[in-house]
C-alpha cells in the first residue's frame, strides 16, 4: 500500500504544478482529454459534460482549486489540476498525468514497459530489472479509480483538497 500512495502522490504533484498561472478573465487550456465540466465546485458535483484536451477556455472565477469556465453556454466547474495556462502543443500528450481520477490516470500512475521492452529486459538477462517490471506490473493492477478516488479523498488532495467529500 506504500508504494500506491508513493505513485498516487508523484502524479498529483505534476498535476499541482500546471495550475499555477490560472486567473479570472485569462485563458486556460484542457490538458486532460475528457476532464469533467462540473456543476459544482466539488468533485462530487454533476457531470455537465466531458472537456477535449487542448480546448481554450476564459475563467470566470477561481474558487480553491476550482476554476468556472463558460462551454458552450453552460456554466460549470473544473478541477485546476486539469487545466494549464500554457497552449499545448499539437503532439502533446493527451492523457498526461493528472489527478483527476479516471481509469485512465490511475493506469498511467504505475503502467509497465510494452512487451517488446519487457521481452529485451528478458533476452539481456536483466534479471532485477524483470522482476521490477512484473513487480510494476501487479501494483499497477491495484491501482483502480476507486483506489485512488479514496486516497484523494482520505488524504485531502488533489480534487477533495480543503475537505470536498
Amino acid at each position: 500500500m506504500k508504494s500506491i500512495r508513493y505513485i498516487v502522490s508523484m502524479c498529483l504533484m505534476v498535476g499541482i504544478v500546471g495550475a499555477v498561472g490560472i486567473e479570472v478573465g485569462k485563458s486556460v487550456f484542457v490538458k486532460r482529454d475528457q476532464a469533467p465540466l462540473l456543476d459544482s465546485p466539488n468533485p462530487e458535483g454533476a457531470k455537465i459534460q466531458a472537456l477535449k484536451w487542448g480546448k481554450e477556455y476564459s475563467v470566470k472565477k477561481v474558487e480553491g482549486n476550482w476554476a468556472e469556465l463558460s462551454v458552450d453556454g453552460k456554466s460549470g466547474w473544473v478541477y485546476k489540476g486539469n487545466l494549464t495556462d500554457q497552449e499545448p502543443s499539437e503532439t502533446g500528450n493527451k492523457n498526461s498525468f493528472s489527478s483527476g481520477s479516471t481509469d485512465a490516470s490511475a493506469s498511467l500512475a504505475a503502467r509497465g514497459l510494452d512487451k517488446t521492452a519487457s521481452a529485451y529486459a528478458k533476452r539481456q538477462d536483466h534479471g532485477e530489472s524483470a522482476e521490477q517490471v512484473e513487480w510494476v506490473e501487479a501494483q499497477n493492477k491495484e491501482v483502480t479509480k476507486a483506489v485512488v478516488t479514496q486516497y484523494l479523498k482520505d488524504h485531502q488532495q488533489g480534487e477533495y483538497a480543503g475537505g470536498a467529500k
